[in-house]
């Protein structure tokens, strides 16, 4: 009997050993798995990133060229008016282009985690807004569209970046501005719960069709009405400002009725530490 129940709980421990072996087997090459369908996705966005990208240098590359050829062979000679409106054409593509090229760049720095300019200690959100408020107001009186502030209490980050903060809340509030109708209005909110900071961009214009509310925070992806309404854009400003509040541990998100509106909105944390292995850093104490 003695031996029978040695046999028996010998059995049972390597059938349990087998068992926990086998879980942990199928743990692993479920993990295996998902890893590789992970990498299988990085690798497509990459090819789908470099066509893309591709093609939105080649566009204003082929026509500066065909201008240019135009030119060198004699068809169109450079002091007629013909030759000076190709030469001022061509220098608009190409001023286009480097605008998207330092677009992807600024955005290759940021997702590689590099910061664009150094961290700096107390950044005033309050001041920092206003100031980009006072930039646009040109450009908004010139649509006849109202800015409106709405700030309550101050908002002090421990640490930021203020040209990527910028850039971030400077698009934003530009993009309201360019999709609202004229004579309408942007408003700009600001409010401190707790230790989060949230600022609310809201507008009344032509608003994204919900379908393409998560592509268009991805690089070169513009909605249909939007480039209908405003013709001139890259497709980089909202994927770059959202890198520049996610770098600061923040999320934008966008909600938004085609025909009613757009309300962009970002939350940060009043206690912003700089990332990891940065080194350039001001007022550090």
């Amino acid at each position: 009997v003695a031996l029978t129940d040695s046999v028996t709980s010998r059995f049972k421990k390597r059938n349990l050993k087998l068992w926990e072996t086998t879980r942990e087997l199928r743990q692993s090459t479920d993990d295996l798995q998902r890893t590789l369908e992970q990498v299988e996705t990085v690798e497509q966005r990459k090819s789908h990133y470099m066509r893309i990208s591709a093609h939105q240098l080649r566009s204003p590359l082929a026509t500066v060229r065909t201008s240019l050829q135009v030119l060198t062979e004699g068809y169109v000679e450079p002091g007629t008016d013909r030759g000076k409106k190709l030469l001022e054409g061509a220098l608009e593509r190409l001023d286009d282009l480097l605008v998207t090229v330092n677009g992807l760049l600024d955005l290759a720095k940021m997702r590689e985690g590099r910061a664009r300019a150094p961290w700096t200690r107390k950044v005033n959100i309050n001041q920092l807004l206003a100031d980009i408020l006072d930039a646009l107001e040109p450009l908004a009186r010139a649509r006849d569209i109202r800015l409106v502030p709405e700030f309550k209490g101050v908002v002090i980050l421990d640490w930021g970046i203020p040209p990527d903060l910028v850039y971030a809340f400077e698009n934003l509030i530009e993009n309201a501005i360019k999709y609202s109708r004229e004579r309408g209005e942007v408003t700009t909110r600001l409010h401190l719960n707790g230790d989060r900071a949230t600022v609310e961009v809201v507008d009344h214009g032509i608003g994204i069709p919900e379908k393409f509310l998560v592509d268009v925070m991805h690089e070169f992806v513009r909605a249909p009405n939007g480039k209908k309404h405003a013709p001139q854009g890259t497709g980089l400003g909202l994927a770059i400002a959202r890198e520049a509040v996610e770098a600061h541990g923040g999320t934008l998100e966008l909600r938004s009725r085609e025909e009613e509106g757009t309300t962009a909105t970002v939350s940060l944390s009043i206690h912003v530490k700089p990332l990891k292995g940065s080194t350039e850093l001001v007022g550090e104490p």
